[in-house]
């Protein structure tokens, strides 16, 4: 990616908080500025992984997930022997390798995404019309 698809990504929010504060004056209370605002967060924050698939041809999770996967199967760490300790501990005995384990995790991590993106939207959206 490069900086400029990043810098719209960080600037679309502001844009679009901005105009919607011009627009709609004071017709709007506090609370349905928050709400729009955080909207447009989420609106860009989709934009821009759909502009990251255009571009990549797989998604900012899929990379994410092989990369997890990666990590915890080749990585520094030897999970085998974490997870036959974990075995010996009575945890995790469904699993008997690390790539099922890891493939676990990522289910997991995948059902927690939406609403991770949906609560940043809502933080970041009310802190930038704040800050605005």
């Amino acid at each position: 990616m490069n900086f400029l698809l990043t810098s719209i990504f960080f600037l679309l929010p502001i844009v679009l908080i901005a105009g919607l504060i011009k627009k709609l004056g004071k017709s709007v209370n506090f609370y349905e500025y928050i709400l729009l605002s955080s909207g447009s967060v989420l609106v860009s924050i989709l934009l821009y992984l759909t502009v990251f698939s255009w571009i990549n041809g797989f998604t900012a999770f899929d990379a994410m997930w092989t990369s997890f996967l990666r990590v915890f199967t080749n990585g520094a760490v030897d999970t085998d022997q974490l997870l036959s300790l974990y075995h010996q501990w009575g945890i995790f005995e469904n699993f008997t390798t690390a790539r099922q384990l890891g493939d676990y995790l990522v289910s997991q991590m995948k059902m927690v995404v939406p609403a991770a993106v949906i609560l940043f939207s809502l933080t970041h959206g009310t802190a930038l019309f704040l800050i605005i």
